[in-house]
């Protein structure tokens, strides 16, 4: 990934590119969930640290079920009885749309 450079009260600023240990780390990180025992589970962010895992089998059930509900996802998740768990991340994890 390309780093850009911004300027920010008049001075350059850009990431520094990742160390060999961030890589590493990141590339374990990505194993460990490409290595999910499971097709069933999902997750979501609300741009903490956290990981919210739910059944997406169950929450899809309930979607095509009520297909007139707007929920947040975790209203949706309580609602479908779909939440599992979270997991915490010692950073924060933003939530962003896609463009």
């Amino acid at each position: 990934m390309a780093s850009q450079t911004n300027k920010v009260e008049g001075k350059d600023i850009a990431a520094k590119k990742l160390t060999a240990a961030e890589k590493a780390w990141m590339a374990k990180l990505e194993q460990v969930l490409f290595d999910c025992p499971s097709d069933r589970l999902s997750c979501y962010t609300v741009g903490d640290g956290d990981l919210t895992f739910y059944d997406k089998n169950i929450a899809d059930a309930w979607e095509r079920a009520h297909p007139t509900l707007t929920l947040d996802a975790s209203d949706l998740h309580t609602r479908a009885g779909s939440m599992l768990g979270k997991v915490q991340a010692p950073f924060q994890i933003d939530s962003c749309q896609s463009a």
